[in-house]
């Protein structure tokens, strides 16, 4: 089984991004990112990462879009991937 982590980014300034977070982005195999974490942040991420979007957060159906999300990274670490949730920080 993969393994499962969180991140969280800095409102504003992707520089703030602690150390652990920044290897877990690198590190991972798929990140989840909520459609708040800035496009600064997702930029950070290495190109061969797959990031998956919850269509369902565009519409929004947020409790959908998170039970989605949630079925995505479960069948991700049945696969044995490394998968990362990307969240907004607060400010």
């Amino acid at each position: 089984m993969g393994s499962n982590s969180s991140c969280w980014s800095w409102p504003g300034d992707p520089n703030l991004l602690t150390l652990v977070a920044f290897q877990a982005i690198h590190e991972a195999d798929i990140i989840l990112p909520d459609k708040l974490v800035l496009h600064e942040v997702l930029k950070l991420i290495p190109p061969q990462t797959e990031i998956l979007i919850s269509p369902k957060k565009f519409c929004a159906n947020a409790s959908a879009a998170q039970e989605e999300l949630k079925c995505l990274g479960l069948n991700a670490l049945e696969q044995s991937k490394d998968v990362v949730k990307a969240l907004p920080g607060i400010s």
